[in-house]
């Protein structure tokens, strides 16, 4: 999670259009577990720490009953975004995306640039 973390925040740093708003989207089954090199844990905190100081919330989507459902929150949480859980069979999963995205999508302010 981390990692990926860590590339979306620099992609959507370095290129991001000016005057846009940020918004990053975790899909995990929630289970730091990688790299090896470093406390995984920790590197996701670090990580939900700099998106909140770059001022990019994270929308954190959890899979599978075994997934970490706190850290999944306390990600959100960090950077002031919000937590969903996804359950249940694939067409059930696959339901609640749908309704997860459009809800993300209903949120997100309109804003033209130029």
């Amino acid at each position: 999670m981390g990692e990926g973390m860590e590339r979306g925040r620099v992609e959507l740093t370095n290129n991001a259009r000016q005057g846009t708003k940020k918004l990053m989207v975790v899909m995990t089954d929630g289970m730091a577990n990688r790299p090896l090199n470093r406390a995984p844990f920790q590197y996701v905190r670090d990580e939900a720490a700099a998106c909140a100081r770059a001022g990019i919330p994270i929308v954190a989507i959890s899979f599978s009953v075994n997934s970490d459902r706190a850290i999944m929150r306390e990600i959100a949480n960090t950077t002031t975004g919000v937590h969903y859980h996804v359950a249940g069979s694939v067409s059930q999963q696959k339901k609640e995306l749908k309704r997860v995205f459009r809800e993300i999508a209903a949120k997100r302010p309109l804003l033209l640039v130029e």
